[in-house]
């Protein structure tokens, strides 16, 4: 107590803003950890891919000689928010265009590249593209078997 006065002196108390600055510190960690987990899970989550072009190659005379080859365009978007994961040349027997040898394109295009043709050689598989580009597939990657 204060003499004379009977008053007793106030109590500094913690300061108030400390609880406000802790609680937006937290709701930001948690904002930025919640948009980080579902950008992660809609990568990880990718929907099945879709064709967007497909050639069947026939490759009699060749050393790939039996089985066709299917040569096509594939793209894969991700699961959650169906965002552009990338355009693949798939390369393998089977027309749903699952299970084969996938070569990856996503250099930066925003739209699908177009196979302009598609031939067998001695050497695999040669594809060319509208845009002037060529890739060989070689032998080993067109096997069509599991």
């Amino acid at each position: 107590m204060t003499e004379g006065t009977g008053v007793q002196p106030v109590k500094k108390r913690a300061r108030p803003n400390a609880r406000l600055v802790l609680g937006l510190a937290m709701g930001l960690f948690l904002g930025v950890f919640a948009t980080l987990t579902v950008l992660f899970i809609d990568v990880d989550v990718l929907t099945s891919p879709r064709n967007i072009q497909m050639l069947v190659v026939p490759t009699t005379g060749t050393a790939l000689e039996g089985d066709r080859r299917i040569i096509g365009i594939v793209e894969e978007r991700s699961g959650l928010f169906r965002r552009h994961q990338g355009y693949y040349v798939y390369a393998g027997c089977e027309e749903d265009m699952g299970y084969g040898h996938f070569v990856d394109l996503d250099f930066g295009i925003p739209s699908p590249p177009v196979i302009k043709d598609a031939v067998a050689e001695s050497g695999g598989i040669r594809v060319r593209f509208d845009s002037g580009h060529e890739l060989v597939i070689p032998p080993k990657s067109l096997n069509c078997w599991r």
